[in-house]
């Protein structure tokens, strides 16, 4: 859909307040994801879809960690200028299977879905299959706590800022069996 021009009025008192994130995070790999969802200017318009047999993973982070955004980057006057997709987010602790799925994931292209709560307009997409986001880890372990700050970026800048998704969240894979996640909030 062609854009039209808008002017675009203060939308209400408060806007830029913070807003509460859920905890549980999906990260898709990039290469397993079938098709992305199709879109409207910045908001889909159809479901993102796995291949058969993937899944999403759901990654607890602490909600008040979260922070998703686009940056410009680029040279308007030559029409360069695109946008960077970031994420951070912070873990707490330091469990095996946290530290088993860093490991296996720490070059491999994501994309990303996070949500505010209780507002189906806050779910974001970030990451494409072709421009997935890779991820960046600082850890620590000392006196004021076990925790490991997740960094991701997308490998390249791209014309397209991250999508205000609107539908069905992909299907996740399932928490440890062996009783080390966290009771129906979390993994």
């Amino acid at each position: 859909m062609t854009y039209v021009k808008v002017s675009i009025p203060k939308n209400r008192v408060g806007a830029g307040s913070p807003k509460p994130k859920e905890p549980n995070v999906i990260f898709m790999l990039s290469e397993e994801v079938e098709s992305m969802p199709a879109k409207n200017g910045v908001v889909s318009t159809s479901s993102i879809v796995m291949k058969e047999g993937k899944k999403g993973m759901a990654v607890y982070l602490n909600p008040k960690s979260i922070n998703r955004f686009d940056s410009s980057e680029g040279e308007a006057s030559e029409e360069m200028a695109g946008w960077i997709s970031n994420f951070e987010g912070k873990r707490p602790g330091d469990d095996e299977h946290f530290a088993a799925w860093l490991q296996e994931h720490l070059n491999e292209g994501f994309l990303i879905m996070s949500k505010e709560c209780g507002d189906a307009k806050g779910v974001r997409l970030q990451g494409t299959p072709c421009n997935p986001l890779f991820m960046s880890v600082t850890g620590q372990d000392n006196t004021e706590g076990i925790s490991s700050t997740l960094t991701f970026a997308s490998g390249q800048q791209s014309f397209n800022k991250m999508i205000h998704y609107r539908h069905d969240d992909p299907p996740v894979y399932d928490p440890p069996s062996d009783g080390s996640g966290s009771g129906g909030s979390g993994i």
